[in-house]
């Protein structure tokens, strides 16, 4: 829903707070200042067009969508997943990955540098799943395996597209620098298209397949927040424009706990 409506005092006594809430997209501060829900600690935010670059280091468990909910050109959190459940692509939380059948070809991907995630382009030529890293330089770490002729691939941008044959799961990590933030593709190339798999409530991953269980964006260097004065408390008497570490502006002050700039200062959100 929209608006987060008040909940009873005892409502969310006996529940776990760090399961996933997912609320709809452009609503995840309301519920982060709402009374109950704010106590959650994994919100995210689903539906939606757009994705932001990444803010902070963390690694994102890429199977988090129950397996009944198509991901078929959807937004979840930062990350925009075109997977055809038709063919068996999609998650499966029961190995707990996203399983990608269908192949994008090299000539595909090429095409969609540039656009934006909104695109119907990218949910017409592309299958796999794309999330965004902040300007700068930093590694992009993508833990996976794969299954028969099918290859990991990673485009970051407008860098050449690489390949990875993993027999077993295993992590990569490719290393990148940027001048402004840029999309990052994961995909299944030089494959066999697999057998179709009409209908399946759960993924299932082909002859030719790749599995991807979660994927994790670390910066090299500081973000530029070292030419600012040092952190200080939020009083909540902060006039001006507030941004985060890697200079996105928000639309007003900050809910959720962190680092931002305001007035040229760092100020820790509590």
């Amino acid at each position: 829903m929209q608006e987060p409506f008040q909940t009873g005092y005892y409502c969310w006594d006996f529940v776990n707070k760090s399961i996933p809430l997912y609320v709809p997209a452009s609503t995840k501060e309301k519920y982060q200042s709402t009374g109950g829900w704010k106590d959650f600690t994994n919100i995210i935010e689903f539906g939606g067009e757009r994705i932001e670059p990444l803010t902070e280091p963390q690694e994102v468990d890429v199977a988090v969508v129950p397996d009944q909910i198509s991901l078929n050109g959807m937004v979840v959190g930062d990350t925009y997943y075109v997977l055809d459940a038709d063919n068996g692509d999609g998650a499966d939380s029961e190995n707990g990955c996203v399983v990608i059948n269908t192949t994008t070809t090299d000539e595909a991907i090429d095409g969609l540098v540039g656009k934006d995630v909104s695109d119907a382009s990218v949910k017409a030529a592309f299958k796999g799943f794309i999330f965004m890293v902040p300007a700068g330089t930093g590694t992009v770490s993508i833990n996976a395996e794969t299954l028969g002729t099918s290859s990991l691939m990673v485009k970051i941008g407008s860098q050449t597209a690489q390949a990875f044959q993993l027999a077993e799961r295993e992590t990569v990590e490719i290393p990148y620098s940027v001048a402004e933030p840029t999309y990052v593709y994961i995909y299944a190339g030089t494959g066999t298209q697999a057998a179709r798999s009409m209908g399946a409530a759960r993924a299932v991953a082909a002859e030719n397949s790749v599995k991807v269980y979660s994927y994790k964006w670390e910066p090299t260097d500081p973000t530029g927040i070292n030419s600012v004065d040092n952190s200080q408390s939020a009083t909540g008497n902060e006039a001006g424009a507030w941004y985060t570490i890697d200079g996105r502006k928000l639309s007003g002050k900050p809910v959720q706990k962190g680092i931002y700039i305001v007035n040229g200062k760092k100020v820790a959100v509590k």
